[in-house]
């Protein structure tokens, strides 16, 4: 299917033009639609397969070596480099592990 073209314009304020335009809506539409279904599919059958969905995991002795890092005054980047690891990773998510714990200055 050829849309436009040297001897055929499509103008949205012409009749010809507005049909053509929702058509092109429609199909766009319909393509949205069957991405997500067959994304949902997908992630339907590896469940089913038992797959594991993810980032994988970390082990224990990787996270406590950041840790020990971290409270010994080490950059997030410096422990990330020295880890192996994403800086994400040793900035933890949602704070969870700090450099140091809070000071009590009460």
């Amino acid at each position: 299917m050829k849309f436009g073209g040297t001897a055929t314009k499509a103008y949205p304020h012409t009749p010809a033009g507005k049909a053509m335009f929702q058509m092109m809506g429609v199909s766009a539409e319909f393509e949205r639609a069957m991405i997500v279904e067959r994304v949902k599919a997908g992630l339907s059958r590896a469940w089913s397969q038992g797959k594991r969905l993810g980032r994988r995991p970390v082990s224990e002795d990787v996270i406590r070596s950041i840790r020990e890092k971290l409270t010994t005054g080490a950059g997030i980047l410096k422990t990330a480099k020295r880890s192996a690891s994403a800086p994400a990773l040793c900035t933890g998510s949602k704070g969870r592990w700090r450099r140091s714990p809070p000071e009590d200055h009460g």
